[in-house]
C-alpha cells in the first residue's frame, strides 16, 4: 500500500541542530496474523471461543495414496489412531479419552453432512473419505455438539477440494505404487463455465497387503455440480458412492505376534461395504446480513462381515462361517439461518438451526458359506440362525447461539439445544433353538446448554516501515496475536438398540445399556507472530481440558459391554508449529522450513465405581500420552518432511488387564514410536513426482486387541512400506 511522502525526523546532528527532511514515497507492509484455526464466524457456523484444528491436505508431502492418519492428522494434538488395514478405508480416531473405533464418538461429516451408519443408531463410518481428495480436516471440540449433535468427540469434518474458480477444464491423474502390491490410480476433474461450476474424482485402488490373506479393492467416485442461480442463491448437487471389498487376516496371539506378526489364522474372512451419499444444498443470501443453508442429504448403504469369530487360539475349519449383514437407508435435512445484527453500536451475530433425521437399519445374523471366498449368502435367507431385526430411529433438534461482542476484545456466546431421539428395535432372535420375537423402543428429549468466551490479549499488526534519507530502516515491530478461549456445554451418547443385537462367541452386550450423559470444558491460549509483510512464522495453540462421561460404556475382561461407571479424562493439548526462514522478509523466494511438535497428556479414568475392579482404573483405549514431532522443507519444487509419532501404552479393557489372555483379547497394548518419510518435485511443466517410506525403521507394534472383526485377537500394525507416485496435471 503506497502513502502519500510524509516528513520524518532524522537523527540529530553532531551540532545538536534538528534536520528536516521530507521523504518521497513510502511503502507500508503489515500483516495481521489469526490465530490457529478456524475463525470466529464462517458461513452459518459460530466457533468463537472453541478449540478448532485445522489440517489442510493439499500441500501435505505424505503417503495420501494411503490416507495415512499419523501424517495427516499429525499436527492434531491428542488424536489416538487405530491402525485397522494398510489403505485408510476405515479410519480410526479417538481424542479425550474417547473411543477411538471407527470415529464413533464424533459427529463425522462430508462437506457438512452426516456420512456415518447413523449417527445415533450406529455411529460408525465405514466410508472415509481419500485424501487425495480432501482439500481440509475441521476438528471443533468443546461446545460443537450444540451445533452439530451431542456427541462428546465433537465435529469431525472433511471438506473435499471444490471447482477450479479460473479454469473451465483442469484435470489431474495420479498413480502410485508401493510395496506389498499397492496400486492406486486417483483422477481428478473440475472447473468453472459462467455461472455453472463442477469438480469430481475417481479412485481404483488394490493391495496385497503387509500380512498373509490380507488384500483390498476399493473403487470410489464423487461428483458435484454448483449452479450460481443468482447473485445470492446458490445450489449444489453432491453424490458420492463407494464400494470395497477387504480380505481380513484375523488376529494373533501374543506368542504369535512376537514369533511372526505377518502371519495369519484366518484364510476365509472377509468383508465388504458399500456407500451411497446424495446431497443437495442451497445457499441463499436473503440480505446483506442474513443467510440461510438448507441441507438435504442421504444414506444407502451396506456392511457385510463373514467368516469365523471363534477365539484366535482356535483354529478355522472348513465349517460354516458367521455372516452379519447390516444395511442402511437414511434421510435428513438440516436448515441453518445466520444473521448480523448491531446490539447498540457492537455487531453480534446468531445461528439458529433445525434438524430432522429418519434412519432405518436392518441387521442379520446367521450362518453362511463354507468355502473361502467372499460369498456373502446367508443358509438360511428368510430366517437366519442368530437374528433378524429392523431399527428404525427418528431424530429431530433445534438449536440456537448468539455471538456477543464486547468491544473488540471480548466475545460471550451462549447456546442451547433442544434434542428429541427415538429408537426402536423390532426383530426375532434365537436362543438355544428357541425363536423368540422382540419389541422395543425409547424416546427421549433432552437440553443440551453451552457457554463458550474468548478474550484476545494481544492484536498488533505491522506498523508502518519507512526509510531515512539514507536508506536506513526506521522502528518496526512485528505483528503478534494473543487469544484465551474457554468454553463448556453439555454432552449426550445415546444407547443404540443395533449395537444390543450381536452374537459372538467372544463377546456379549449388557441387554440394559443405559445412555450416557456428562459435559466438556476447556480453555486454552492460542496466537502467532509474524514479521512485518510475511506469514506467520510462530502459531501456537495451548490447552486443557475436564471430560466428564457418565455411564460410559467399556468393555469388562475383553468380552463384555456394559455401563461400567462414570469416567473423568483431564489433559493438556499443545501445537507449535515454527517457521524460521520467516523471521526475515530477505528469505529465499518459494522457500520455507517448517518445524513442529503436538502433544496430548490425558488422564482418563473411572470414578464413582461401585465394583472396587474398576475403581481408579484407567479408561481403556486411552493412551497418557502422544507426542508427534517433525519437520518439513519446501524449496522451490522441492518438498519434504520427516515425522516421528509416539503413542504410550494403552489398556485393552477396564479392569487394566496387563497379562493377556489365551485368546489375546485382554492384555496391554505396548508403547510404540514410528517414523514417515516423504519426498516430492513439481517439474515445470505438468508433471510431479512422490516417494516416501512409511514405517521407516520397521516397528513391530499394534494398536488394537480386537474382540470380534477383524479379530479376534491382536491386529499388527503394517511394518515398512515404499511408495512412489506420479502426477500429471493437464
Amino acid at each position: 500500500m503506497l502513502v502519500p511522502a510524509l516528513p520524518v525526523s532524522a537523527q540529530p546532528s553532531r551540532s545538536d541542530t534538528l534536520h528536516t527532511q521530507r521523504l518521497g514515497e513510502v511503502q507500508i507492509r503489515a500483516t495481521r496474523p489469526t490465530t490457529p484455526g478456524l475463525p470466529d464466524v464462517r458461513g452459518t457456523a459460530i466457533y468463537a471461543g472453541r478449540r478448532t484444528d485445522v489440517v489442510a491436505l493439499s500441500p501435505v508431502t505424505a503417503n495420501l495414496a494411503t490416507s495415512n492418519a499419523r501424517q495427516t492428522l499429525a499436527r492434531v494434538p491428542g488424536v489416538n489412531i487405530i491402525e485397522n488395514d494398510n489403505t485408510g478405508v476405515q479410519l480410526g480416531v479417538g481424542v479425550r479419552g474417547l473411543n477411538p473405533a471407527r470415529i464413533q464418538e464424533f459427529n463425522a461429516r462430508q462437506n457438512g453432512y452426516d456420512i456415518a451408519a447413523d449417527p445415533f443408531g450406529y455411529p460408525e463410518s465405514y466410508y472415509t473419505p481419500p485424501a487425495e481428495a480432501v482439500e481440509r480436516l475441521e476438528l471443533v471440540r468443546g461446545a460443537a455438539s450444540l451445533q452439530y449433535g451431542p456427541q462428546y468427540g465433537g465435529l469431525l469434518n472433511f471438506v473435499l477440494r471444490g471447482p477450479d474458480p479460473d479454469r473451465r477444464l483442469a484435470l489431474s491423474v495420479r498413480q502410485t505404487v508401493g510395496s506389498f502390491g499397492l496400486s492406486n490410480t486417483f483422477a481428478r476433474v473440475g472447473g468453472t463455465a459462467g455461472r455453472l461450476s463442477y469438480t469430481g474424482f475417481g479412485l481404483y485402488k488394490r493391495t496385497d497387503g503387509w500380512r498373509a490373506n490380507n488384500g483390498v479393492q476399493q473403487g470410489t467416485g464423487y461428483g458435484l455440480v454448483r449452479w450460481q442461480a443468482t447473485e445470492r442463491l446458490a445450489l449444489t448437487a453432491e453424490l458420492t458412492a463407494m464400494r470395497y471389498d477387504y480380505q481380513q487376516p484375523g488376529g494373533r496371539t501374543d506368542a504369535e505376534f512376537a514369533h511372526d506378526p505377518r502371519g495369519s489364522a484366518r484364510a476365509r474372512n472377509w468383508f465388504r461395504a458399500g456407500w451411497l451419499l446424495p446431497a443437495l444444498t442451497a445457499d441463499w443470501h436473503l440480505t446483506d446480513r442474513t443467510t440461510l443453508t438448507v441441507r438435504g442429504f442421504g444414506l444407502v448403504a451396506e456392511r457385510l462381515s463373514l467368516g469365523n469369530l471363534s477365539p484366535v487360539n482356535q483354529p478355522d475349519t472348513a465349517a460354516v462361517r458367521n455372516l452379519l449383514a447390516d444395511h442402511y437407508r437414511n434421510l435428513g435435512v438440516e436448515a441453518r439461518l445466520r444473521h448480523d445484527y448491531l446490539l447498540g453500536a457492537t455487531p453480534a451475530t446468531l445461528v439458529v438451526g433445525l434438524r430432522g433425521f429418519r434412519g432405518h437399519t436392518t441387521r442379520r445374523q446367521g450362518n453362511g458359506p463354507t468355502g473361502s471366498g467372499a460369498d456373502f449368502r446367508f443358509l438360511r435367507p428368510a430366517d437366519p440362525e442368530n437374528f433378524a431385526y429392523t431399527f428404525p430411529s427418528l431424530n429431530g433438534a433445534v438449536f440456537a447461539e448468539n455471538l456477543f461482542r464486547f468491544g473488540p476484545r471480548l466475545t460471550l456466546t451462549p447456546g442451547a439445544r433442544l434434542e428429541y431421539l427415538r429408537t426402536d428395535a423390532r426383530g426375532t432372535y434365537y436362543a438355544g433353538a428357541t425363536r423368540y420375537t422382540d419389541a422395543q423402543r425409547r424416546a427421549r428429549a433432552f437440553p443440551l446448554l453451552g457457554l463458550s468466551a474468548s478474550v484476545t490479549l494481544l492484536d498488533r499488526p505491522a506498523p508502518v516501515i519507512a526509510y531515512d534519507p539514507s536508506g536506513n530502516k526506521l522502528s518496526e515491530a512485528g505483528a503478534a496475536r494473543l487469544e484465551v478461549y474457554a468454553s463448556v456445554a453439555q454432552s449426550y451418547a445415546a444407547v443404540s438398540f443395533n449395537d444390543l443385537r450381536v452374537a459372538n462367541p467372544n463377546f456379549s452386550v449388557d441387554p440394559n445399556l443405559r445412555d450416557s450423559r456428562g459435559y466438556t470444558a476447556e480453555i486454552g491460549l492460542r496466537g502467532s507472530l509474524a514479521s512485518s509483510g510475511v506469514a506467520p512464522w510462530l502459531t501456537f495453540d495451548v490447552g486443557g481440558f475436564w471430560l466428564q462421561y457418565n455411564d460410559r460404556v467399556g468393555i469388562v475382561n475383553g468380552n463384555r459391554r456394559t455401563n461400567i461407571s462414570d469416567a473423568r479424562s483431564t489433559g493438556v493439548e499443545a501445537l507449535v508449529e515454527l517457521r524460521p526462514l520467516r523471521l526475515t522478509s530477505r528469505r529465499p523466494a518459494r522457500a520455507d522450513v517448517m518445524l513442529f511438535a503436538s502433544y496430548g497428556l490425558t488422564d482418563a479414568r473411572y470414578v464413582h465405581s461401585e465394583n472396587p475392579a474398576f475403581r481408579a482404573k484407567r479408561v481403556e483405549l486411552v493412551p497418557r500420552h502422544v507426542l508427534r514431532t517433525g519437520a518439513s522443507v519446501e524449496l522451490a519444487r522441492f518438498g519434504a518432511s520427516w515425522q516421528i509419532a509416539y503413542t504410550a501404552d494403552q489398556f485393552a479393557d477396564a479392569t487394566n488387564a496387563v497379562v493377556p489372555n489365551a485368546a489375546a483379547t485382554v492384555g496391554l497394548i505396548p508403547a510404540y514410536a514410528v517414523q514417515d518419510v516423504s519426498m516430492s518435485y513439481r517439474f515445470p511443466k505438468l508433471i510431479s513426482i512422490a516417494a516416501g517410506v512409511n514405517n521407516l525403521t520397521d516397528q513391530r507394534y499394534f494398536t488394537r486387541r480386537a474382540t470380534g472383526y477383524p479379530g479376534p485377537g491382536i491386529l499388527p500394525s503394517d511394518g515398512r512400506a515404499v511408495y512412489v507416485s506420479v502426477e500429471v496435471r493437464l
